[in-house]
């Protein structure tokens, strides 16, 4: 943008997306950034410092409402709950290493779902963990609307293929018995002010 920065209506409001740390910190293809972020933790403070300061700046040069969407924070509960739990977040079975694809920085399915869980709260205003969830056969509804075209088969596979190659994407089904966790994770994100724990992992 040239260095400048778009104009917001009045009356409008600013959501910017803070995502998550790397999976093993900065990613092989960007080995010139690993010394800036080594590890996830570190990639993940540095990211969520980042989002506060482009805030602010927005907020300093317009009055406009900016909110930020935390789904990194979401990310990051995920990763404290293993920790917690005993179990290494960078095992490849943990929770947290089943949010990313193979390539250990773009998202998986669950991934995806975690992030849409707190967009949901940031634009609905109520929280995820609220959401019904039922399986019909191989798919999964939410509030009685069908998800299987973007998270259960096909569309959402076929791009991720096309994106990262076939070698290197591993779907992995949803299930009610792993949203649940994660609608939870994202609730704890948005209303941090609860206090409340993380819940505990599925086995």
């Amino acid at each position: 943008h040239g260095g400048r920065l778009p104009s917001i209506e009045e009356g409008g409001v600013v959501v910017l997306y803070s995502t998550w740390g790397h999976k093993n910190g900065s990613c092989p293809s960007r080995p010139q950034h690993k010394n800036h972020y080594p590890t996830y933790e570190a990639m993940q403070d540095k990211t969520v410092a980042g989002y506060f300061e482009y805030k602010a700046t927005l907020e300093s040069v317009q009055d406009i409402d900016v909110r930020i969407a935390p789904v990194g924070e979401a990310f990051r509960r995920v990763y404290q709950a293993c920790k917690d739990g005993g179990q290494d977040p960078q095992d490849a079975d943990s929770l947290f290493s089943r949010l990313y694809a193979p390539d250990c920085y773009h998202p998986s399915r669950l991934g995806s779902f975690l992030a849409a869980c707190v967009f949901y709260g940031m634009i609905s205003g109520k929280s995820p963990k609220h959401l019904v969830f039922e399986t019909r056969g191989k798919t999964l509804a939410i509030e009685g609307f069908l998800v299987s075209k973007a998270y259960i088969d096909g569309p959402f596979d076929e791009f991720m293929i096309n994106k990262l190659g076939p070698d290197k994407w591993a779907p992995e089904a949803l299930s009610p018995e792993l949203v649940r966790p994660l609608q939870a994770f994202a609730h704890a994100a948005l209303y941090p002010e609860d206090g409340m724990q993380n819940k505990s992992l599925p086995a």
